[in-house]
């Protein structure tokens, strides 16, 4: 992707052009929103009695165009495409348009992007019968067709223009092909991709309404309920999190895991079931425990006078209906409903408790519980986010100190020789501190007698820590580690920071480690990387992964050794940059060994595994 998006000066000037092109585009920015839809393997919860045949499962992709942007000097809009499974995963394309041709950019396999490729011509003012037209692209190149186009009534009234052989609809795209898409069908039915539906400005035009996939997906939602005792005005808070999917009562179910605060060892399951739109909880996995209504999502958009479905299964009407901003900038639909308070779409009642139905706040334990944070992939849609107490860190203040060792290598062109450089370096917690309104703590750096503050550390309640680099005075928060205080298990889903990109990968192997303190803490093999819960991954201790180069010495909190070997605190020792052949192996201590067996290692540089 490096020279993919070269932006010029003529770009700039270019830019300033892009508002007045904009009102001409057919797919404008921010605007088009559409879904094409895969049917996938057979199903065995989706069993036909009449056919006495199994269904597919269709698997929804969502296409919509962002911001607009400059690519290869041209006035573009940016195209986002994601699946409904994994909307974390966006693939970014481009759009652009000129003189009725629409051309894009798509990500190739093999990395980087292909040639810009016309997907349609949609000149100004429509078709012309007899004439021929760019139809789309066959084998990688424009197709060209003469059309015989006629009127066509879109599903908001609009009229129109559909032709060849009536699938071609102006300014939308195929009604038997995927909008948006060069695609090439493969054999049998279960692989084709088909349209679904689409969208401007939130009107449907054509096909059914789009459907999201999950509202609450396995692994993605966090989300804090503050507690209160109505005698003595304590407080506590109950967090909850989506774990992985399971089959409870022949339904496909996700686990849903609750914890106190004050006691994150006594985890608790609940199990969350979707069906056409509608959320039911069941409170524990007790056979005797009944599924409840939690939310009626089934309709797509709410109007005043309709109504939904309370939790005791009689319908409430819609009173009013507003928009509420989430904190990431995007809006969601909010419905007063008559006794049952403010809902919004997708995600629960405002005032509320997260994940608790209204039948089931009906309890006489004499405490109040009130939202506090939702968060939907780690990212905080609602609410505010609640600092950790100072004695419960991970990393108090003037209260860590690690080490860690960081080979560079580089090639000398003169003699085609490797050249190393091993340096040392030294990372303290230094004072408490206050960046955007976070409690934080400075993080100081030291390598080659040389003293600097590389970035702030914040540790939330919820057991994520974020750093920030505060790069050229800009903030940038991270997260860095996920530190949730549960009962971690093989199939959990989470996170790690790879040099600055957050990636989400599976937790491959739960197992312990005994700290040097005899403390005993889970030990996550998360990818390729291996995560000591409360210190950090063994590559590189208070910073992003980069297993290219660094190895993790030791780690102090409080004076005390927790990991590693016993050091001076403060000091680093650089080695001068000399030719020379490395030891082959070096165990993760950074110790050589001669003679390496099954484990990991650490060769000219880079993390090896031997014996997998």
């Amino acid at each position: 992707m490096k020279n993919i998006v070269r932006i010029s000066f003529i770009a700039v000037m270019l830019l300033c052009s892009i508002t007045l092109y904009a009102e001409h585009r057919i797919f404008p920015a921010n605007s088009i929103h559409c879904v094409n839809v895969v049917w996938g393997e057979k199903d065995v919860h989706r069993y036909d009695p009449i056919r006495n045949e199994y269904g597919h499962r269709p698997i929804y992709y969502h296409y919509y165009t962002g911001n607009d942007t400059i690519v290869d000097d041209k006035p573009c809009v940016m195209l986002w495409k994601y699946c409904a499974d994994t909307p974390e995963e966006k693939e970014l394309r481009f759009l652009y348009e000129e003189d009725g041709l629409i051309s894009y950019k798509y990500p190739l396999a093999e990395g980087g992007y292909s040639d810009w490729k016309v997907l349609y011509e949609f000149p100004e003012g429509g078709w012309k019968k007899g004439e021929s037209y760019i139809i789309g692209l066959y084998q990688g190149k424009p197709d060209k067709a003469e059309l015989d186009p006629i009127s066509y009534t879109l599903l908001n009234g609009e009229e129109t223009q559909i032709a060849y052989g009536n699938s071609l609809i102006y300014g939308i795209g195929y009604n038997n092909w995927p909008f948006l898409e060069y695609w090439e069908f493969s054999e049998g039915p279960n692989n084709k991709m088909q349209p679904y539906s689409f969208y401007r400005n939130d009107t449907l035009l054509w096909g059914k309404p789009a459907t999201h996939g999950p509202f609450f997906p396995a692994h993605s939602i966090r989300c804090t309920n503050m507690v209160t005792s109505l005698y003595s005005n304590d407080t506590t808070y109950y967090n909850l999190y989506t774990g992985g999917d399971t089959i409870v009562d022949g339904k496909e179910c996700v686990q849903l895991w609750g914890y106190c605060t004050d006691t994150p060892e006594d985890l608790v399951q609940h199990l969350l079931h979707e069906e056409d739109d509608k959320v039911y909880i069941k409170y524990s996995t007790s056979e005797d425990e009944e599924w409840q209504l939690l939310y009626d999502f089934s309709l797509p958009v709410w109007h005043v006078g309709d109504s939904i479905e309370h939790a005791e299964s009689y319908r409430i009407p819609i009173e009013s209906v507003d928009t509420i901003t989430m904190l990431n900038g995007k809006t969601r639909q909010v419905a007063r409903c008559r006794g049952g308070g403010w809902l919004i779409h997708g995600m629960g009642y405002i005032g509320e408790p997260f994940f608790t139905s209204i039948y089931h706040l009906e309890t006489d334990d004499g405490t109040e519980s009130y939202p506090v944070s939702f968060y939907y992939w780690n990212e905080l849609l609602l609410g505010e986010e609640l600092p950790k107490k100072r004695e419960d860190r991970f990393f108090p203040a003037n209260g860590v100190h690690t080490s860690s060792r960081h080979i560079i290598h580089s090639h000398n062109s003169e003699d085609l020789t490797i050249e190393y450089d091993t340096v040392y370096t030294s990372s303290w917690t230094g004072n408490d501190t206050i960046v955007d309104g976070r409690e934080c703590v400075v993080l100081w750096e030291e390598s080659n007698g040389n003293i600097k503050r590389s970035c702030v550390i914040y540790e939330s309640l919820n057991g994520v820590v974020y750093l920030n680099t505060l790069a050229n005075d800009k903030s940038d928060w991270q997260p860095l580690y996920d530190f949730t205080p549960r009962h971690w298990k093989e199939g959990d889903v989470t996170f790690y920071n790879l040099i600055g990109f957050i990636e989400y990968s599976y937790v491959n192997e739960v197992s312990s480690i005994t700290l040097l303190n005899g403390e005993n803490v889970p030990l996550l093999a998360i990818g390729s990387h291996e995560l000591i819960y409360g210190l950090g991954y063994y590559d590189s201790f208070l910073e992003p992964i980069d297993v290219a180069y660094s190895t993790s010495l030791s780690f102090y909190r409080n004076g005390e050794l927790l990991w590693g070997k016993e050091e001076k605190p403060g000091t680093s020792v650089a080695t001068p940059m000399v030719n020379r052949t490395p030891t082959p192996y070096y165990d993760l201590m950074g110790r050589p060994v001669a003679h390496p067996t099954r484990g990991i290692y650490i060769k000219d540089g880079r993390k090896v595994v031997i014996g997998q």
